[in-house]
This record gives structure tokens, sequence and C-alpha cells, in this order.
């Protein structure tokens, strides 16, 4: 009797719950692409918080001892270090998935 005809030309009644799941689709990949921001932003301030706050440490640490710029030097090279063992955890994690 009076078929439905959609734009593609479809008339089974399966395209409209198709079309829902095109869409859904596309959303999908607009929350991953959140998400996998979300993740590279936190990794970020993950590397930045390790340097700077072993670095200050070191700093507050020389303060106190007047040893200028050893502790300081000492809490960037152990910031670094933090930071690529964390970094090459949180990314190997993800590549496990």
């Amino acid at each position: 009797m009076g078929e439905i005809r959609h734009q593609d030309g479809d008339s089974s009644p399966d395209s409209k719950a198709n079309e829902g799941k095109s869409n859904s689709r596309s959303g999908d990949r607009g929350d991953s692409l959140l998400a996998l921001l979300g993740k590279y932003i936190g990794i970020g301030w993950l590397v930045a918080i390790c340097i700077a706050g072993a670095t200050m440490l070191g700093l507050w640490i020389d303060g106190r001892l007047g040893t200028k710029p050893v502790f300081t030097l000492v809490g960037l090279i152990l910031g670094l270090a933090v930071a690529v063992f964390s970094l090459a955890r949180v990314l190997g994690s993800s590549t496990d998935k």
C-alpha cells in the first residue's frame, strides 16, 4: 500500500533504525576525540607537574642548605626521569587495550 521512501531510496522498515545507528556512530567519534584529547592534556599535565615539582623541591632544598645549583639540577634530572617513566607507563597501558 503506501510505502514510505526515505531520501536514500530505502523503503525498508529497518532504514529508520539504521539512520539512528549512523548518527550515534558519528557521535561516538566525537566522544572518542574528546576522550583522546582529555587523555593527552592529562599526560601533558603529568609531565609538567613531575618536572616543575621536582625542580621546585630542589630549589627549596638549595635555599635551605645554601647549595644553589646542586639540588635544583638533581630535582630537574629526577623530575625528567619520573616524567619519562610515567609517560612510558601511561602510553604503554593505552596501547595494550
